[in-house]
């Protein structure tokens, strides 16, 4: 059996030359094996004979090469006789063979090819071209579109965020009934014969050791140039929408995973797009502390968002609106009548304007107006409902979500049973309604000789607020928010010595990067927080803060540190106490790793 056959070389630029040495061995061979008749004792001319027998060259080719390989294997011309002309010649071939070897660095046993055709090198390119994408196909290297189109479209992205928290008490902290409990598991019974006390909150015994998780994982795909689709899912202890970070423990348990977002946005120009379904908050902000919404707030609905370069210093405007339905009506409420309630649909629609200007020597200013527009968010107070009725016609005028902080009032108008009930079951709704106008801005510089520094500012007013409106009807009083309020306080004097207000405020001040993304970056921030009882929904703001909610009042510092790239420490302390009722202080120390990719 023939065993030349040509070496399968990886490097491209060896294989012409692999092939013709090869097939110039295959000559040597089949001349030892007799299958081609010796013609000449001269490789060349046998291999130019081999190609003329396959086809490769034709005959006219062959004559011309064969020629040209017999001109060049005469040996040259005697330089002469005598003494001189043997010595020129031994000369002549030391210096032709010292360059020959220095040339091409020959080595015994090498097969010396002078001369390859324009037409039969092009046929070498070819058959090796074709061998090498043959073997990139099958071997996965070096070849277009290895994977399919899909895979290009899809990122991922996601962080982890492992938390130490203590929650500390202070000592003179006064009972806090937990309303959101109540009205979460209620009615609950709030009259003089109650065989048990309500929920109340813990207020002076600290809780310290916590871990805490929070961990998000979010796949945005470009579904066309202009339409992207994204979900993303994330850890958290309740479906509540201000936070998404879960204790650890509980035996080990397994830990909820819920979906944080999911979305469909079209890009209709390069300054317009509109996104819908359950997304980030669109709105601009302050990060970590925000006044109106918590920083792990999304929200579910419609907005569009409108961005344009305006002018050539540096000025760039920008539109966000939106309409976010914050909670439907039970459709079967109530569930024990057969005649049921209308409609009720809580809505937020929004509006912010704002631009941000960047000046010589990277100094940025940045600000903006926002308007938000709660409907139907105050509660309403009931008809006639006897005490033993498991629902009466209000009850769903309770709000979805609370955390605590804004002024309530009992839902229910009850009505004894008999003479001997004292039974006073409630749910309890918001006194006020809320339109929170927005002002919010920052200035990023540079001071102590390069050193970034951002100072910032949000101030929120309740445009809604009206504080004779809790005592529009005697039966239905406040029942949070008093002050020198006791058993024999006569019910005329509840009204002046019931506190409230609308307005709200926060500065800050942070030193370093803003935002920590590599090794040895690093920030130190500090601030004061102001945030009267009915200025904005307790139920969205950041939950971190004296724990979440309105009604709050103090100062916080923090401090984070790079170490490695999307990967930083950081240190947090917030100190709160309340604006105004029964006081409670509350302290939360917090010290995280944070990864993000």
């Amino acid at each position: 059996m023939n065993q030349c056959k040509a070496s399968r070389l990886r490097h491209p630029v060896l294989r012409p030359l692999a092939a013709a040495l090869t097939l110039a061995a295959c000559c040597q061979q089949g001349h030892a094996q007799g299958t081609v008749p010796p013609a000449s004792a001269d490789v060349t001319q046998n291999l130019i004979r081999i190609l003329v027998m396959r086809g490769t060259l034709t005959r006219e080719e062959g004559e011309t090469l064969l020629a040209q390989a017999r001109a060049a294997a005469q040996p040259p011309a005697a330089a002469g006789p005598g003494a001189a002309g043997v010595a020129a010649g031994v000369a002549a071939g030391a210096g032709a063979a010292t360059v020959a070897a220095a040339a091409g660095g020959a080595q015994p046993g090498d097969v010396r090819v002078p001369y390859v055709s324009p037409r039969v090198r092009q046929q070498i390119r070819d058959e090796v071209k074709e061998e090498v994408i043959a073997q990139a196909k099958e071997e996965h290297w070096a070849t277009p579109n290895t994977f399919p189109d899909w895979v290009s479209r899809i990122t991922l992205s996601g962080d982890v965020r492992v938390r130490y928290q203590a929650n500390l008490y202070g000592g003179g902290n006064a009972p806090t009934v937990d309303y959101a409990a109540v009205n979460a598991n209620g009615p609950v019974d709030f009259g003089p014969s109650a065989n048990s006390l309500p929920p109340l909150l813990n207020t002076d015994k600290n809780r310290t050791d916590l871990l805490r998780l929070r961990a998000r994982l979010g796949v945005t795909a470009a579904v066309s140039d202009d339409l992207t689709a994204g979900i993303r899912i994330g850890t958290g202890s309740s479906n509540g929408p201000v936070s998404t970070t879960q204790t650890l423990g509980g035996g080990f348990a397994k830990k909820s995973i819920w979906l944080d977002q999911g979305y469909l946005d079209y890009r209709f120009t390069d300054a317009f797009h509109v996104t819908a379904g359950r997304f980030g908050n669109p709105f601009y902000g302050l990060d970590n502390n925000d006044l109106v919404f918590s920083n792990d707030l999304n929200f579910d609905g419609i907005a569009g968002a409108w961005r344009k370069s305006v002018g050539t210093r540096g000025v760039t405007a920008f539109v966000t609106g939106g309409a976010f339905p914050v909670n439907y009506s039970d459709d079967n409420f109530p569930s024990n009548a057969q005649e049921k309630s209308d409609s009720r649909n809580q809505w937020l629609f929004a509006l912010q304007a704002g631009a941000e200007w960047k000046l010589a020597g990277g100094d940025r200013f940045k600000g903006a107006v926002a308007y938000y527009h709660f409907t139907d968010m105050r509660g309403q107070f009931s008809q006639p409902c006897l005490t033993s009725s498991p629902s009466c016609d209000t009850d769903n005028s309770r709000p979805a979500f609370m955390q605590k902080g804004n002024t309530l009032f009992g839902l229910r108008n009850n009505v004894p049973v008999d003479v001997n009930d004292t039974s006073n079951p409630q749910f309890f709704g918001l006194t006020q309604n809320f339109r929170p106008l927005n002002i919010t801005g920052q200035w990023d510089t540079h001071v102590f000789g390069g050193l970034p520094f951002s100072f910032q500012a949000s101030y929120v007013r309740n445009l809604a607020y009206n504080k004779d409106r809790p005592f529009s009807d005697p039966r239905s009083y406040p029942a949070n928010h008093y002050e020198g309020v006791d058993g024999s306080t006569p019910l005329s004097e509840y009204k002046d010595k019931w506190r409230s207000g609308p307005n709200g405020y926060l500065v800050r001040a942070i030193f370093g990067n803003q935002a920590v993304s590599a090794r040895g970056q690093w920030n130190f921030m500090m601030g004061y927080k102001y945030l009267e009882p009915d200025a904005v929904p307790d139920g969205y703001t950041d939950p971190d803060f004296r724990l979440g909610g309105t009604n709050a009042r103090g100062y916080f510092l923090g401090a984070a540190y790079g170490i490695d790239k999307n990967a930083w420490l950081q240190a947090r302390w917030l100190s709160g106490r309340e604006v105004y009722g029964d006081p409670l202080s509350i302290n939360v120390l917090m010290l995280e790793l944070n990864a993000k990719f």
